[in-house]
């Protein structure tokens, strides 16, 4: 990402899981840049990253329990990772 800001965000698997993490983001960051990579899905936001789990469950059609559904589809991360029950969140660190 260009502007200077550090991109964060989540490595996600290209499952159906997965793509409903992805929709998730981007309705609900307004800059959000992907790189398909075929099996994964490297997702980009400056700064900061926000999902839900209620977002995901309304692109998904169904429950889903964080941090473990999160963590199964999601083999890696940029930033620092903070998550718990209702949502995850991916910041920039500071140098």
């Amino acid at each position: 990402m260009s502007g200077g800001s550090p991109s964060v965000g989540p490595v996600l698997e290209a499952s159906e899981l997965g793509l409903a993490v992805l929709a998730a983001i981007r309705s609900l960051n307004a800059r959000v840049e992907v790189q398909d990579r075929g099996a994964y899905l490297r997702v980009s936001s400056p700064s900061r990253c926000v999902v839900t789990r209620r977002a995901i469950e309304h692109e998904l059609g169904r429950a889903v329990r964080l941090p473990g559904d999160l963590e199964l589809a999601m083999p890696s991360f940029k930033g620092r990772l903070r998550i718990d029950a209702d949502g995850a969140v991916w910041e920039a660190t500071q140098p």
